[in-house]
Formats: C-alpha cells, sequence, structure tokens
C-alpha cells in the first residue's frame, strides 16, 4: 500500500504525517550560533504510546525549540479527512485507539463520540454535568498541563473548549472528584511569584499592576525557566519570574 505524506498545519517545511499515522522530520539547513550552516537529515519520528489514555503522540518542535505534544489521529485527519460540518473531534471507528490510519479515523461531535465510545465499550464511567469533555479527555488535558509547555489557551483549542474551562480544571474547580486537583494546586503556591531581584508578591495581579504587564506573561517567564521575560524595571532591566515553592516553608515577613 503506497504511503502519503502532507505537510502539518502550523510545521511547514519542517514535519510530515503519512496517512499511515507516521509523523516524519524533513531534511533541512539550519544556522548555528556562530553562523555555520548545519544539514540536518529528516527521519521518522518515535510516537509515544505509554498514555494511559491509550492515543498516541508525538512531540514537534517549533520556533525557539518550543515542544509540542501532538495526537497523531488528530494530525492524520487534519491533513487526509474532509471536514465540510467542521466537526471537531476525530473517532476511531473500530475503537483502537493505537490504529492511526486515515480510513480507520473519522471526524465527528461530541455527542457522536460519547456515544461511540459507550458502545465501544471505550468510555463505561460517569462524566460531569454539562461538560463538553469526557473522563478520558479531562485525564489528557491534566496529562498535558502537567507534562508539557502548552499553554491553557494551546490546550483550550485543541479540545474545542474555552481557556476558562482549562482553567477550572487545573485549579480544580471542575472535575476535581477525578483529577484530585484541587489540593495539588493550592500546594504548588503557583500564585506567589518571585522577580529576578527578590521581590514576592503574593497575587500575579499586584505584580502585573506594578510593572504594567500581563498575568498571562509573568506564567510564561515562570514557565520558561528563565527563558522568557515579562516586563522591565525603571532602569530598563528586563524581568524575569519564577514560582515561589510555598511547600518549602512559609514566606518571610517582609517579603
Amino acid at each position: 500500500m503506497k504511503e502519503n505524506w502532507k505537510d502539518i498545519k502550523g510545521f511547514k517545511d519542517k514535519y510530515q504525517v503519512s496517512d499511515l499515522g507516521r509523523v516524519r522530520s524533513l531534511d533541512r539547513t539550519t544556522i548555528t550560533s556562530n553562523g555555520r550552516k548545519l544539514f540536518i537529515k529528516g527521519k521518522v519520528l518515535k510516537l509515544n504510546r505509554s498514555s494511559p489514555e491509550g492515543y498516541v503522540r508525538v512531540i514537534l518542535y517549533g520556533k525557539n525549540t518550543k515542544s509540542y505534544i501532538r495526537f497523531v489521529h488528530r494530525l492524520v485527519a487534519q491533513a487526509f479527512i474532509p471536514n465540510p460540518e467542521n466537526k471537531p473531534e476525530v473517532n476511531h471507528k473500530w475503537g483502537d485507539k493505537s490504529d492511526n490510519r486515515s480510513n480507520s479515523l473519522e471526524w465527528c461531535t461530541r455527542s457522536e463520540n460519547v456515544i461511540h465510545a459507550f458502545k465501544t465499550g471505550l468510555n463505561p464511567q460517569r462524566g460531569e454535568y454539562n461538560s463538553k469533555l469526557s473522563e478520558i479527555q479531562v485525564r489528557e488535558i491534566c496529562n498535558l498541563l502537567d507534562n508539557s509547555n502548552m499553554t491553557q489557551e494551546e490546550i483550550a483549542k485543541e479540545y474545542g473548549v474555552l481557556k476558562p474551562h482549562i482553567h477550572r480544571i487545573d485549579v480544580g474547580d471542575r472535575w476535581n472528584w477525578l483529577t484530585d486537583r484541587k489540593g495539588k494546586v493550592e500546594n504548588r503556591g503557583f500564585k506567589i511569584v518571585e522577580n529576578c531581584r527578590g521581590e514576592i508578591f503574593r497575587k500575579l495581579t499586584e505584580a502585573a499592576n506594578k510593572y504594567k504587564v500581563s498575568t498571562t506573561n509573568i506564567s510564561k517567564s515562570c514557565n520558561s525557566n528563565g527563558y522568557y521575560s515579562a516586563g522591565r524595571y525603571p532602569d530598563g532591566t528586563l524581568i524575569k519570574w519564577n514560582y515561589v515553592d510555598t511547600t518549602l516553608g512559609p514566606i518571610k515577613e517582609g517579603s
């Protein structure tokens, strides 16, 4: 059977996906830090089959070597399966999540996917009232929140929901009976931040207001391990941020 390849949206000239469910990088030439040209040979990428939800994933690298986790079945569907009704989800027709050939997949609505999951026995558990997400999807989202560089906005777009929905899952306001994230998030102390000059703020909004920068950019700086900055000091120096680990003990008075 002939294998057909197409560019992955957002990664043109860098990665391709095939109708057999494989992903490859392309031959390319890059410029090193000292100005020399470096040829990189393309190859078929190793796929991650260890997801507890059973879906096959792959890690792609974009600009500035930022990593992105993508589900292979969605990449295949986006490249090879027409979606004239703009349906948001991709279904494995025969319930085999490791089979990501294009003829094994189809676009579907949330309700169609849920009905199919119950018929095939993939999702016998209870869900949450008035939620667009299944239990399996919520577990996937928690995994992405904890183990990827994807922002809440990027995850929301991937699953066809609004960013506040992902935030409520992250802080344990929704699906806490499944994820038990409320206590974990409280212990993380994510809302207490410190800038590179040792100034501590107990709320992101306080730091954002003082330095006229968005809370989103401060969070991005905290998550980048010093790569990104957010705001400037009066002397023009870029400000870098970190989360304060409150599990190590109380914050000193006057911080």
